[in-house]
């Protein structure tokens, strides 16, 4: 029997090489990287809440994956599981924030922005990418519209928490025209 970090570095390996050599830059990303993907998500190390970073270097190579997930995508591997829609999730929301840490992910972030597909996600990579100060006048002018929207604001604030007041008052002061 394998260890799980045989696995894991195995898995991992195979989705770098389908990454770097199968997925060039403007590929669009296929239900098979997704579903792949997807599965990884469910065996990556966490320790506590938060994903290990042997499990954020997996992922790194996948960045692009995880920006292209979309409700459905989400939705039908909640329902294979049985349900667990808000455990995925979670899990996806904690690896964001994990990649946001890195460099290359994030550079990824704010060049594919608009790209983003599901929006929880493109609202934690919004506010991962702020937090870090690597936004962009397009990332601003998002989150500002999110704070005028009453559904999405309701996201923010869940998002969020206790820091919610004290974003949403740096977001409006935001000097976009310095840019």
């Amino acid at each position: 029997m394998q260890s799980t970090a045989w696995r894991l570095g195995t898995i991992g390996g195979v989705l770098l090489a389908m990454n770097l050599v199968a997925c060039p830059e403007g590929k669009p990303v296929s239900v098979e990287e997704k579903t792949a993907f997807l599965k990884l998500l469910e065996t990556l190390p966490f320790k506590g809440e938060f994903p290990t970073d042997e499990a954020i270097d997996l992922v790194i190579p996948q960045t692009r994956v995880l920006l292209a997930l979309t409700r459905k995508d989400i939705e039908q591997r909640a329902k294979e599981l049985g349900g667990k829609h808000d455990d995925i999730m979670y899990r996806l929301l904690a690896v964001s924030y994990g990649l946001l840490d890195r460099k290359e992910p994030r550079e990824r972030g704010v060049k594919h922005f608009a790209k983003i597909a599901h929006p929880e996600i493109k609202l934690a990579w919004a506010v991962g990418l702020f937090d870090r100060k690597a936004a962009s006048p397009e990332i601003v002018t998002f989150l500002r519209t999110v704070l005028e929207s009453k559904d999405q604001l309701k996201l923010l604030e869940r998002l969020l928490g206790p820091d919610f007041d004290d974003f949403k008052k740096r977001v409006k002061e935001y000097p976009i025209k310095d840019w």
